[in-house]
């Protein structure tokens, strides 16, 4: 799935140095007109030329599929009724509102953007849609540029073949009313190092059915309703070096990742905070841990029951850790886990509702909790402990085992 990623990503880059060449051979041209902006569907918002240099005059209709359209430093311009097209650079300062849906068509070109959100742009879908769809459409967010969510149910949707590179500096903000940020399948979606996406606002959602390359930090919170994560391919999330923070949910609704039937989800970076790693029905998905999962708030980081199976690498880490009343619960059972579970803080907890092979452990200080019937063995233990166990030995079923 990566590999593709990697092929397009060639593609982004020349795209990049193509559409911020000298004057284009083809055209028409459109931009605004440097008077603050308007609605699209005004004519007199809108200036054009044969040439990317002008001269400009005033457009004889408004932009559409075909056009190269520039949204002009500083202008704010509205999307007030469905419009399609194909290229579009939205400038320094400027700002693309998405009231209605706005519909970006690729045309198979690999040396021209489709939609390039420069330095402190703003490309903000509120309440409408954006979706990048045809053959090949290529978006980039450039550093300091901004997609966000706003308003009533908005929606941005990469179909198949589409390409998003989010790059270091820029943020993706998915805060608002049932926002939804959907990657298709056949797909890309890219967070690089230093770039940022937040899902938040009111029941928001994030459906990955294409590639999510997250080199970059991805905040999960809500101010209402379940925020959820759905993986529907088997990948890499996050990749090296990623994130997925998921803080305490305001109304106490855990974000959730759902992971689909046949799936494997991999995390290779860390995921932390209050979260639910589940199985999209029962008994479906695997969830594989190649990074760090910590429990590092307040509050229970969980990995479900619903899942069909876990497994891990030797060097992955299970903590719970660095604030007091972590909980870091395991109820999916494992017969192969071999990574180290961590406990650092006084009051943090690792609890077992499931045996999970026999996994190193490191003991600071806090506790572990096996449920009644279950059982954990582990290897080696390093740290300090009161009552612990001796190497190799293990907590075996009763009503609670401690080692605090």
């Amino acid at each position: 799935m990566k590999t593709s990623t990697l092929i397009r990503t060639t593609a982004l880059v020349a795209a990049i140095a193509g559409f911020a060449g000298s004057a284009l051979a083809d055209g028409p041209f459109y931009r605004t007109k440097k008077d603050g902006g308007g609605n699209w569907s005004s004519t007199s918002v809108w200036q054009q030329s044969t040439s990317s240099s002008g001269p400009w005059n005033a457009a004889s209709r408004v932009p559409g599929t075909g056009d190269y359209i520039t949204i002009s430093n500083g202008d704010i311009l509205t999307v007030d009724a469905n419009e399609d097209a194909t290229r579009l650079t939205i400038g320094d300062s400027a700002q693309v509102i998405a009231t209605h849906t706005l519909t970006m068509h690729g045309d198979g070109s690999t040396s021209i953007l489709t939609v390039d959100v420069v330095g402190f742009g703003t490309l903000e879908i509120s309440g409408g849609a954006v979706v990048l769809s045809g053959t090949t459409p290529l978006m980039t967010v450039e550093s300091d540029g901004v997609l966000a969510f706003s308003g009533t149910n908005p929606a941005f949707t990469v179909n198949s073949s589409g390409l998003v590179d989010v790059l270091s500096g820029s943020a993706v903000t998915v805060t608002s009313t049932a926002a939804a940020l959907t990657i298709s399948s056949g797909s890309s979606f890219i967070v690089e190092s230093g770039a940022s996406v937040s899902v938040g606002g009111a029941a928001p959602s994030l459906t990955v059915t294409g590639d999510l390359s997250l080199y970059g930090d991805m905040l999960v919170d809500a101010t209402s309703g379940t925020p959820f994560l759905d993986i529907e391919s088997s990948q890499a999330i996050p990749d090296s070096g990623g994130s997925i923070e998921a803080l305490v949910a305001t109304t106490g609704n855990a974000p959730e990742i759902r992971i689909a039937s046949g799936v494997t989800m991999t995390n290779a970076g860390t995921i932390s905070g209050q979260v639910k790693i589940k199985g999209a029905s029962a008994n479906v998905g695997t969830f594989s841990n190649h990074g760090t999962v910590a429990a590092n708030v307040a509050a229970e980081l969980l990995i479900d029951s619903s899942l069909n199976a876990i497994s891990d690498n030797s060097s992955a880490v299970w903590s719970a850790g660095t604030s007091s009343s972590a909980v870091l619960r395991i109820n999916e059972p494992s017969n192969s886990l071999s990574g180290s579970f961590q406990l650092l803080h006084s009051g943090s907890t690792v609890r077992f509702g499931a045996s999970v092979g026999t996994p190193s452990l490191v003991v600071n200080q806090g506790n572990i909790t096996v449920d009644f019937n279950q059982a954990f063995s582990f290897g080696t233990v390093t740290g300090t402990c009161g009552s612990k166990p001796a190497s190799n030995g293990s907590l075996t079923a009763g009503t609670y085992g401690y080692c605090n």
